[in-house]
């Protein structure tokens, strides 16, 4: 919704790779620059009645992550989440 300024049709590509105790996904995207890392933190709210619909996505990704990178290469944003198994 907000990565294209057209309606053309994009192909997104999702990586995902497994070892012992790590995920590793990669998304791939020909949308509009945006390094979610670069983005604010958001207080999430304390109670239900507070809480708004949408916005969550990317405190989601930090909160699930344990690291993330992203660069932008060939005019396309690539952005990697690490998640490790603490178990």
């Amino acid at each position: 919704e907000y990565a294209y300024s057209d309606t053309n049709e994009h192909e997104i590509v999702v990586a995902l790779q497994h070892w012992k105790n790590i995920v590793n996904v990669q998304v791939e995207d020909d949308g509009l620059p945006f390094d979610l890392l670069q983005q604010p933190q958001i207080e999430l709210p304390d109670r239900l009645e507070k809480a708004r619909e949408g916005g969550l996505g990317i405190p989601l990704i930090r909160y699930y992550t344990d690291e993330c990178y992203y660069y932008r290469a060939d005019r396309k944003n690539v952005l990697t989440l690490i998640i490790r198994d603490s178990k």
